[in-house]
């Protein structure tokens, strides 16, 4: 097989060509390598001025069977982009950021915990600007080589980070093109919106970054600034709301630095756990929404901050894509004797998260972004779209230990529940090599065995044998280096995890036999020999008993003006397509009709496609929610943190947990044939906000409905104009080009 065009795997910087052609001439490939940002040329160019793009024109079966055959773990570049997310190199955080009005005092004044965030915020005067270009890609997070669409060439995308009280400035450049890829499948040029997941954009609505309903996609090769206030502070993401988008990787954390109720030294930084489709997310939602489709795609593998190992020999013969069994896993870095503050986030499409360290019981100090009462607890279960901030004593007796993320397999739909990382401890005295306490510069290395295989480690088994698909006998790494060449520019040894995921562990355990060796005695060589807690799932798809989620901050439970009720369940339509509705309505957009404008300009009549429920003037608004289908949903609502008054199975007996001081956040898990009993102060917040199932494959086949709160007031907004152009930009570029809008949209 030949290949031609830059080997453009990284950062999609650019576009490739692939398979089944061959390179016109090397002087294509330069014209190709010059479009490429200088951060991108740096971090693939070799040291002897010889770039691995440069080698791919030359020599390109030779490269493509060393990608397939390496031990060592794939380099960052490679794996995961220019992110820095799951290495040792990554900086650990302050307590807030310095460079404010008031460098020797907080930011926030006097202002603390128990400050009514919803009614009052500081006002920094500090504008936080970042620019991000959305680019397509080939990278390989698990060491499967996909297709994924990436912020300024990086999966995870690029930290946010603010105080609060801060303006996040946003410019946004949808380079999102037209790309081929494996085995002659063309990616196609994609509009894109960038939506701040928990912020309530109060006085900003048409921030809030959903296509449809707040502004018109942002078109290829056009730009947009998003401008807004950070209201609130904790612990939160951004990620695409075009149709399912941020299931090909475009997402990152969002960190707004506030007051702190539980003291601890070291800020680890965010730590997102994904369910990892190979299929392309647009693939996906083909699949799943045609006709008579089979069911619904499983999952192929779960990440820690955007790495993690896939068992490449258990490919089908005719999946001819490059593979790599031992990618490598996220690492961290404790301090012996500290208290480290880790920011959970489940950025998945679909599973149900159940994150634990071995051999440490964590402390809650905050779901989504609001801080509760400290409580303690060994595993932290997360739907999609929730955050949880947790304190870890380091107060272990080993040198290293498995940090673990299980989908749980009830709530989940997955071939590899498991996802893993490393946390090794410092030496005492030992030196730390990056700002904020991060850990050493050494380069980590240790050949681990994985602590999920239950295979017998007998003549028959796979440990310590090379089980990448297409064996050759060169040992070199990817870019055809020797050892000491990969070592000296950055590639990673080390965790040759071979022989993964051979088997599952069985149901309402954690994960199997875990390994008694380490390898070598540098600190990033140790393996951990940690064992697992055995806290079985308990396969209700729920969060933690609402009894033990405390607000810090108290609000009693206003009076409902409106009580709402809502089914859920899916059916087939006439088209012998499966869709998702609530109250018997399959939503669907319309990219180029947001509502928001429709009803700032006093039109408050809308298709029933849209699924618009107007709440007038309602202040506070109850909505029951009935699951009829078998299947569990996080169900999310944009512009609010909502009173989790109750969750169960069954029906609604009438029971609020605690109404002196309910649980408030922004998604809560609905079971399967349960309820979901919320309240959201309606009033307060005038806009179009949209409440939906956060899978991706639900939202997408209908599960969304919007909330018109306070109309009288929307009408009032000055809404800036660059919403209208950015429609503009939309209706001229749908009018030489169709969106590929096979689903709801968002």
């Amino acid at each position: 097989m030949k290949f031609a065009g830059a080997f453009l795997f990284v950062s999609g910087l650019v576009a490739s060509s692939h398979a089944e052609k061959t390179v016109e001439s090397d002087e294509a490939g330069a014209d190709t390598l010059a479009n490429l940002s200088p951060e991108f040329y740096q971090a693939v160019l070799g040291k002897d001025g010889d770039s691995i793009a440069d080698r791919w024109l030359k020599e390109p079966e030779d490269i493509t069977k060393k990608f397939n055959t390496g031990r060592r773990e794939l380099s960052q570049v490679i794996s995961n982009g220019l992110s820095k997310l799951g290495t040792l190199e990554a900086k650990h955080l302050p307590h807030f950021l310095t460079n404010n009005p008031l460098p020797n005092g907080y930011p926030w004044s006097t202002r603390n915990e128990y400050t009514n965030f919803y009614n009052e915020y500081p006002r920094t005067g500090v504008i936080r600007s970042y620019d991000f270009t959305i680019s397509r890609g080939l990278i390989s997070p698990d060491g499967y080589q996909r297709p994924v669409i990436l912020v300024n060439g990086a999966f995870p995308g690029p930290l946010i980070e603010c105080n609060w009280g801060d303006t996040i400035q946003v410019t946004v450049h949808n380079n999102i093109t037209e790309m081929t890829v494996h085995n002659n499948i063309t990616e196609m040029p994609e509009g894109t919106a960038l939506h701040w997941h928990g912020f309530f954009q109060h006085g900003t609505p048409w921030e809030d970054g959903v296509p449809g309903i707040s502004q018109c996609p942002i078109p290829p090769g056009k730009s947009f600034t998003y401008q807004f206030d950070a209201q609130i502070y904790g612990t939160t993401w951004y990620h695409s709301h075009y149709s399912a988008q941020w299931a090909a990787g475009l997402f990152g954390p969002l960190i707004i630095h506030g007051p702190e109720h539980r003291k601890y030294d070291i800020d680890v930084g965010p730590i997102l756990l994904t369910d990892w489709y190979h299929k392309d997310y647009f693939n996906i939602v083909e699949e799943t929404l045609e006709e008579n489709s089979p069911g619904p795609v499983l999952s192929d593998n779960n990440l820690i901050n955007g790495k993690g190992n896939f068992n490449c020999s258990s490919l089908s013969a005719n999946d001819t894509t490059p593979c790599r069994s031992n990618a490598g896993l996220a690492k961290f870095r404790f301090q012996r004797g500290k208290v480290h503050r880790l920011r959970l986030i489940n950025a998945g499409a679909e599973g149900l998260q159940r994150f634990s360290i071995d051999g440490h019981k964590m402390t809650v100090i905050a779901n989504d972004i609001v801080p509760v009462e400290p409580f303690e607890t060994e595993v932290v279960t997360l739907g999609i779209g929730q955050r949880t901030d947790v304190l870890v004593e380091a107060n272990g007796e080993l040198d290293s230990y498995w940090m673990r993320s299980n989908m749980s397999e009830s709530c989940s739909l997955t071939t590899q529940p498991y996802a893993l990382a490393i946390i090794y401890y410092e030496n005492d005295g030992e030196e730390s090599g990056s700002d904020h306490g991060n850990g050493s510069k050494d380069n980590d290395s240790g050949d681990a065995k994985d602590p999920t295989d239950n295979e017998p480690e007998d003549e028959d088994s796979d440990a310590g044998k090379d089980t990448d698909k297409n064996d050759s006998e060169n040992d070199e790494n990817y870019e055809g280096k020797s050892d000491s060449e990969s070592r000296e520019d950055g590639e990673d040894e080390g965790n040759d995890q071979v022989g993964v995921y051979k088997r599952k562990t069985p149901s309402g355990t954690t994960a199997g036999r875990t390994p008694s060796r380490t390898a070598g005695n540098s600190p990033s060589n140790r393996v951990p020999s940690s064992t697992p807690w055995n806290v079985p799932d308990p396969g209700t798809c729920l969060n933690d008993n609402l009894n033990l989620t405390v607000p810090v901050m108290k609000l009693k439970l206003p009076k409902a003006d409106l009580t709402l009720e809502v089914t859920v369940n899916s059916t087939v339509n006439a088209s012998q397509v499966t869709v998702w509705t609530m109250n018997d309505i399959d939503f669907r957009t319309n990219y180029n009709s947001p509502t928001l404008l429709l009803s700032n300009l006093g039109n408050f009549s809308y298709e029933k496609q849209w699924h618009v429920v107007n709440t007038k003037n309602a202040k506070s608004v109850r909505v029951i929610v009935n699951n009829e289908s078998n299947v569990s949903h996080p169900m999310h609502l944009h512009g609010y943190n909502m009173y989790t008054l109750d969750a169960g199975e069954g029906r609604w007996n009438g029971t609020i947990v605690r109404p002196s001081n309910p649980n408030r956040r922004d998604v809560a898990n609905m079971p399967r044939k349960g309820y979901l009993v919320m309240q959201f102060d309606a009033a307060a917040n005038p806009g179009l906000w949209p409440f939906h199932c956060h899978i991706a494959w639900h939202s997408s086949a209908g599960l969304l409905m919007q909330f018109l709160t306070n109309p009288k007031e929307v009408v009032k907004y000055r809404i800036p104009h660059v919403i209208a152009e950015t429609c503009r930009q939309w209706g001229t570029w749908t009018k030489t080009n169709v969106p590929d809008m096979i689903d709801s949209g968002l």
